[in-house]
């Protein structure tokens, strides 16, 4: 038995610190190679017409190498090791005449091969700077700098975010599940630019079979709908009401109001996983504290996990005691933000205090409320945390939302092509509701007034 667990040696330690520190030097490297690159097209101008040749030349090889050997390479599966990407980096010109003519007229150079291949790295990179430094000179700038220090963010917007989103859009139009994934496998089709049967038609099949089939198991994309949007309905406004409470009371003169906020902010400040994982102890049956509190008081005991009303009930307490201060802490910043003379001109005008919240409260605070809406709409209506580390969509599926059972369908049944096309039906779910709210409320008219 001792053969079948992995030990710790100072070899182990060694190597998985040299790949974790290459993969960070490799970073680093694709972001000052980034940057010189962006500070030569920002700041400086060709020198000529043939400069300018030059120039994009080698910005286009820099672009598309970096973006392509070095960002998607393990992608591709052919490996992490960066000399080896670079390599392939290295010889991407040679590749694409041969691609395009047929023409093997710039041999290739394999950089693994030499004895200090990083010592050519640096070499290259220095002879492309200096080459893009002599052909170009300076010119007068304005807002360069400011684009210079959002690249990094921008590009690692692109790569984390757009691609793997378009990959998405195009995996939900091909036909990758269980049953065929052993099939590309062993037809070398599993790499960058495969298809995965890729067609209208089986994009057809796969939204409609999120409306139709089942979307995990046995649940049906309307009965996990009809529970999300309860879910989300119920949970939002209590978050706005009891957020709403708390920071009107936060807001009046109080001794201590610092140490209340402090506490008020506790549970949002604690990790959801750990938040969770506590709160399912607390809803056991035989041992929980909010059973044993029960039968202290002269109850029965409750299967909060066991019954599905009561699991709903216990999710959305759960939900709702962690999403109540993030709330609170918001709108208390925007009430502190409204000027007490609104306030003190409509005591003049014999304003109740109701009439001051309904008329200069609500009114002032729409352009905090608004976005907070949306954004806790979204988060609820994706809140994958609580409702999978409590119920796991227990029992019977009674209280899966339309997230946990899109993570049941990837990576309990391998329903790869459907999980992508149930992805991106959420995601347009949510983008209509915020498109519609934010037309219906005209919350964000203010901001730009």
């Amino acid at each position: 038995m001792d053969d079948i667990y992995i030990s710790l040696t100072p070899e182990h330690m060694r190597t998985s610190f040299a790949e974790v520190a290459g993969f960070v030097i490799a970073v680093i490297i694709g972001i000052i190679v980034m940057e010189l690159l962006l500070w030569v097209m920002l700041y400086r101008r060709p020198r000529n017409r043939l400069s300018a040749v030059v120039i994009r030349l080698i910005e286009l090889f820099l672009l598309l190498g970096g973006i392509f050997y070095v960002l998607f390479y393990e992608v591709i599966g052919k490996g992490t090791d960066f000399v080896a990407a670079f390599s392939k980096m290295f010889n991407l010109p040679g590749d694409l005449i041969y691609s395009v003519t047929g023409l093997d007229i710039i041999p290739v150079v394999d950089l693994t091969e030499l004895s200090n291949p990083w010592l050519v790295i640096g070499l290259l990179l220095f002879i492309l700077g200096a080459l893009l430094y002599v052909l170009s000179k300076p010119k007068i700038t304005t807002n360069e700098l400011a684009y210079l220090m959002i690249a990094p963010a921008v590009i690692g917007i692109l790569i984390l975010f757009i691609y793997p989103f378009l990959f998405e859009v195009r995996l939900a139009f091909a036909d990758l599940k269980l049953t065929t994934f052993k099939g590309y496998r062993d037809n070398g089709g599993l790499s960058l630019f495969s298809t995965y049967g890729l067609s209208l038609e089986n994009g057809i099949k796969n939204f409609s079979g999120v409306f139709t089939g089942s979307v995990a198991k046995n649940a049906t994309f309307w009965d996990v709908f009809t529970w999300n949007v309860i879910w989300t309905v119920i949970n939002v406004t209590l978050h706005l009401a009891g957020g709403m409470g708390l920071a009107l009371l936060l807001n009046r003169n109080l001794r201590f109001k610092g140490l209340y906020r402090t506490l008020i902010v506790i549970p949002w400040a604690v990790p959801q996983v750990i938040a969770a994982m506590a709160w399912r102890q607390e809803f056991n049956y035989q041992f929980g504290f909010i059973n044993t509190m029960l039968v202290t008081l002269g109850f029965e005991r409750v299967g909060w996990l066991q019954d599905p009303f009561n699991a709903k009930m216990a999710v959305i307490m759960v939900n709702v005691w962690l999403g109540i201060p993030f709330m609170a802490v918001i709108i208390l910043g925007g009430l502190q933000s409204i000027s007490k003379e609104y306030y003190e001109a409509a005591e003049i005008d014999g304003a109740s205090a109701f009439s001051q919240w309904r008329t200069i409260t609500v009114p002032m605070l729409r352009p905090v409320i608004t976005p907070v809406i949306i954004l806790g709409t979204v988060w609820t209506f994706n809140m994958f945390n609580v409702i999978w580390l409590i119920t796991e969509g227990r029992p019977q599926e009674k209280t899966d939302i339309l997230v946990t059972s899109l993570y049941k369908a990837f990576v309990q049944f391998f329903r790869y092509s459907h999980s992508a096309a149930f992805g991106l039906v959420i995601f347009a779910i949510l983008l209509a509701f915020s498109i519609i709210y934010l037309r219906l409320t005209g919350g964000l008219k203010s901001i730009y007034d």
